[in-house]
């Protein structure tokens, strides 16, 4: 899960065509928003990721409550506007691990 904060081509990416730049929630990304010294966009390191646009899924996704009430009917309120689904990164896409 994250928030889009770049969409575009990077020539610094090899496989070339549009990505998307992800803000994540967690620390599981690649990046700090930026490729190869490029600068696409801030957030802090482990952060970031850039991903092909067929894999994120636009939306209001409630927040996962690992330790909350297993109640249906509980709403969360605190959403985010991007799922994003294990994708390929571009470090896979290129076999570039410069990121």
């Amino acid at each position: 899960r994250g928030t889009i904060m770049f969409v575009g081509e990077i020539p610094e990416i090899k496989a070339g065509g549009h990505w998307v730049g992800l803000k994540l929630d967690e620390p599981s990304g690649s990046n700090d928003g930026s490729v190869k010294g490029a600068r696409k966009f801030e957030c802090a390191d482990k952060y970031g990721a850039f991903v092909r646009g067929t894999n994120v899924t636009v939306g209001d996704f409630p927040e996962d409550d690992l330790f909350g009430s297993d109640d249906e009917g509980e709403e969360n309120k605190d959403k985010s506007n991007v799922l994003v689904p294990v994708p390929a990164t571009a470090d896979e896409e290129d076999g570039d691990d410069e990121f």
